[in-house]
C-alpha cells in the first residue's frame, strides 16, 4: 500500500467468510431447580471438514457437548475446517 507522500507499507489481512450452509443446533438437557447439571448436545450441519465448537467464540474445542449449565440462554458456535463460523442460541429452562 502507498500513502499520499509515496511511502510503501504493508499490512496483513485476515478474511472471515460466513458461510450460509453451516448451521448449528442444539438439544438441551434442562437443570433441576437450582442446580447446574444441564446441558446441551450440539449437531452441526453444512461446511467443510471437521467441526470444533465453542460457547463464547473465542476458545474451540472438539467435543459437542456442554455440561454443568444452570438455567439461562446461552449462545454456541461451531467452527468448520475452512475456519467459517455458524451459531446458535439456546434457553435452558429449569425444571
Amino acid at each position: 500500500m502507498k500513502d499520499g507522500s509515496g511511502c510503501v507499507g504493508s499490512m496483513t489481512l485476515t478474511l472471515v467468510s460466513n458461510n450460509s450452509s453451516l448451521s448449528l443446533t442444539g438439544i438441551q438437557t434442562s437443570p433441576s431447580c437450582g442446580n447446574s447439571n444441564g446441558s446441551v448436545s450440539l449437531t452441526a450441519t453444512g461446511g467443510t471438514g471437521s467441526y470444533s465448537y465453542s460457547r463464547d467464540g473465542i476458545n474451540y474445542f472438539s467435543t459437542n457437548v456442554f455440561s454443568g449449565l444452570v438455567a439461562g440462554t446461552y449462545n454456541f458456535y461451531v467452527k468448520d475446517g475452512s475456519g467459517c463460523v455458524g451459531n446458535t442460541t439456546v434457553t435452558l429452562v429449569r425444571q
